[in-house]
């Protein structure tokens, strides 16, 4: 893990540098990514959560491409409780995707995903 931190970290420096939150949630939804294939859910959900952050600032400032951003954080996020049965903190984080959707016509399926996945989290 230590090449992907080493790029991750020079990747961050560039892009808080240049105050891209886009790119700095794509940072930490990497490295996210990375601790969950090799089974750190913890560390995993640590870096979804740095990004969830950022990606509600360029939200609430209405950034381009904020909704999906946020959105396929707090997927990440519920994919690691799903994963580590903690279904109940799942549902509520699937259920915090609907309003930052709720109005993006572009992103519909992703809406009824964010519904279904609230549901299913729900019943486990």
């Amino acid at each position: 893990m230590t090449a992907v931190e080493k790029h991750a970290n020079q990747a961050m420096a560039i892009a808080v540098a240049e105050d891209w939150k886009h790119l700095q949630v794509t940072v930490h939804n990497t490295v996210g990514t990375a601790w969950m294939n090799g089974k750190e859910m913890d560390k995993a959900l640590g870096e979804f959560e740095k990004a969830e952050k950022i990606a509600r600032i360029a939200w609430k400032r209405e950034e381009d491409g904020a909704n999906s951003n946020l959105a396929n954080t707090l997927f990440f996020q519920g994919a690691v409780l799903t994963t580590t049965k903690k279904h109940e903190q799942a549902a509520e984080v699937y259920h915090n995707i609907i309003p930052v959707l709720k109005d993006d016509e572009k992103q519909r399926y992703s809406l009824l995903e964010a519904w279904r996945m609230t549901g299913q989290a729900r019943e486990l």
